[in-house]
């Protein structure tokens, strides 16, 4: 994932804990005369809180993302954080609400699931106190207990280009060893085909992006993905031309 893409993303996360700081420092200061409008806002800016949170791991985590180890970090970070701070917010919600209504406010039965199943992936000890200290507090914890891991990088295998790309593979192979190579057509040919068949193979089993800036005389390409790869091997071939008659 960009940092610019990454950075905006939790810049929309922390606006929402602001908005959502401010309005407990509100409720707070009402004590002991707590409103039932001010409650309700607050428990508005947490739900919007925390759905942000959640929307912003998911996404981080799904197959189109690709974090650095630095990102990962922070964002383990910021999940033990904001589990730790859901703890509080809960307790104190509860609390309020149980004096000024005639219910109390809880969370839904899915509650951070997503958050808590990424911490006890990476970080087993830390999630095993947190269940523990949700599970006190009467707090769920469906992604504590998930089975599977839920990694926030991962490695995606595209077999679509993969396939394609061994077979072209496959065939340059018989071309160039199977064939004579005795025209300028084939060597162009050949040349075209073997750098498309490693293009697709490197690209189907990574998802680093790649970028190239090839000059030609009279021409700058700039290309990424499977094209920067081809004209990489294309242009920076290291096979010296074969002589033909």
């Amino acid at each position: 994932m960009e940092s610019e893409q990454f950075n905006s993303l939790e810049k929309e996360v922390h606006n929402e804990k602001e908005k959502l700081d401010e309005m407990l420092h509100k409720l707070l200061s009402e004590k002991p005369n707590y409103t039932p409008e001010t409650l309700s806002s607050t428990h508005v800016k947490g739900s919007n809180f925390f759905t942000k949170f959640e929307s912003f791991v998911a996404s981080i985590s799904s197959e189109y993302a690709n974090l650095s180890k630095l990102q990962v970090q922070d964002v383990l970070t910021s999940i033990e954080n904001i589990l730790e701070f859901s703890v509080d917010y809960w307790g104190t919600m509860r609390s309020i609400s149980n004096q000024i209504l005639d219910f109390q406010y809880s969370p839904q039965n899915n509650f951070m699931k997503t958050s808590q199943a990424v911490l006890s992936t990476y970080r087993k000890d830390k999630a095993h106190n947190l269940m523990d200290l949700f599970k006190k507090n009467n707090l769920p914890v469906s992604g504590f207990d998930l089975k599977e891991k839920h990694k926030l990088t991962s490695l995606k295998i595209d077999w679509v280009s993969l396939v394609i790309g061994i077979s072209l593979l496959i065939v340059s192979g018989v071309i160039v060893f199977q064939i004579e190579i005795n025209t300028g057509m084939k060597y162009f040919f050949s040349r075209i085909l073997i750098s498309l068949s490693i293009a697709l193979i490197f690209t189907g089993v990574a998802k680093t992006k790649i970028q190239a800036k090839i000059n030609i005389p009279g021409l700058v390409i700039t290309a990424t993905g499977t094209i920067a790869i081809f004209f990489i091997l294309y242009f920076y071939n290291p096979a010296e031309i074969p002589k033909i008659n």
